[in-house]
């Protein structure tokens, strides 16, 4: 008999689609248009939702798809560089339909990996240049 060890990723609740998964991801956070006066700081990790998706024929699986939806917040601290004090906390919406997918495939695993958040001038999500990392 074999034995299957599950991951944190495949860990669902029991009321969820079986479909569903939710994992760590890394987070980075670049205030490419903000000012060089201004720090902004944010959490190492997330933990994320996604969907994974298998289309399967008589004779294999076709193809996996990973999807997410939705949006995720994540917490960041703005602060003066010279003085390194405090000057705002304020949470970033990160709206996942509009954000760019970065797939990489072949690593014998399927989940949702890291995620990069450019901000502009006023602390906003950059949409041009923020991605999602996807593994599949």
């Amino acid at each position: 008999m074999k034995n299957w060890y599950v991951r944190e990723a495949q860990v669902q609740s029991p009321m969820s689609d079986p479909n569903e998964y939710q994992t760590k991801v890394d987070v980075n956070i670049y205030p490419s248009g903000i000012s060089e006066k201004y720090d902004v700081e944010g959490p190492d990790d997330i933990f994320m939702g996604f969907h994974i998706e298998i289309e399967a024929r008589s004779w294999g699986i076709k193809d996996i798809n990973v999807w997410v939806r939705g949006t995720i917040k994540i917490p960041i601290s703005i602060n003066d560089i010279e003085t390194m004090r405090l000057i705002e906390e304020k949470e970033i919406i990160v709206d996942l339909d509009k954000i760019k997918k970065e797939e990489t495939t072949g690593q014998g695993i399927v989940t949702v990996r890291s995620i990069d958040v450019y901000l502009d001038a006023n602390f906003n999500v950059d949409y041009n240049h923020s991605s999602l990392e996807i593994v599949k």
